[in-house]
């Protein structure tokens, strides 16, 4: 187990040399029973043999023991759906892991399930992160390992489209434009036609507002029902949502 390190070897006595080959992975390779620092890197079992060599300056003899580094549980999971939006809160944990049947899911620190697969619903409505961790033991020898993934929570694509307006120039409600939250960047087209669908206003961003003028910007347009459309993207995902209404 990487999680501690063992010493390995004999009780030192006074007046014995000691020596250890080869060196790797020894805190002193020069000491009786030094500490074994292997970390396995691999996701299989490796084995090392390691001698030890003890005389008194006349007389020597040594030894061998082979040391099983074990890595224990392979520990992964996925989840679905991915993306988890807020509208859609209730989240399908899958275990991927080999070499464990003993399981325990933290979300935040806090122990919410031991099955090896299991369903969790998120406060609804709410974004935020949540560090969920799959903890696993190997039924021989007991050790753990573990893995962690950040669930992010996100906000659904919202949009809010006001029916009317006052370009009046007295500082009140003068601007007519879509209120969208959680949109894809790059993928927003807002048109504006009058009665005849001559198109009097578009622009590529929330940000960009109709003030009620003429297309050329000189004059206002006459008071009466204006039809708008709407074509934005969703931050979380490839769709492309339509929208369509009209403004006084």
């Amino acid at each position: 187990n990487n999680d501690s390190f063992p010493n390995i070897g004999v009780e030192g006595q006074p007046g014995l040399n000691y020596s250890w080959t080869p060196e790797t992975g020894l805190t002193n390779p020069d000491a009786a029973n030094p500490i074994l620092e292997l970390e396995n890197n691999t996701s299989e079992e490796q084995i090392y043999t390691y001698t030890l060599s003890v005389g008194n300056g006349t007389c020597s003899t040594q030894n061998s023991l082979d040391v099983t580094i074990n890595p224990g549980p392979q520990v992964d999971f996925t989840y679905s759906p991915n993306p988890v939006t807020t509208d859609a809160p209730t989240v399908n944990f899958y275990n991927q892991t080999d070499g464990s049947n003993n399981f325990e899911w933290l979300i935040d620190s806090m122990s919410v399930s031991q099955q090896a697969n299991f369903i969790y619903e998120f406060p609804q409505g709410i974004e935020g992160d949540y560090l969920v961790e799959l903890v696993a033991e190997d039924p021989e020898t007991g050790c753990i390992q573990s893995t962690n993934q950040l669930v992010e929570v996100k906000g659904e694509l919202q949009v809010y489209v006001p029916n009317a307006f006052t370009p009046d120039g007295d500082g009140i409600n003068d601007l007519f434009a879509p209120v969208v939250r959680n949109h894809r960047e790059g993928v927003f087209e807002f048109k504006i036609f009058n009665r005849q669908g001559e198109l009097v206003f578009q622009s590529t961003s929330p940000d960009q507002k109709w003030d009620g003028s003429e297309p050329a910007g000189e004059y206002f347009v006459k008071d009466g029902v204006y039809v708008w459309m709407l074509n934005v993207g969703d931050q979380y995902n490839s769709a492309t949502q339509v929208y369509r209404g009209s403004v006084t």
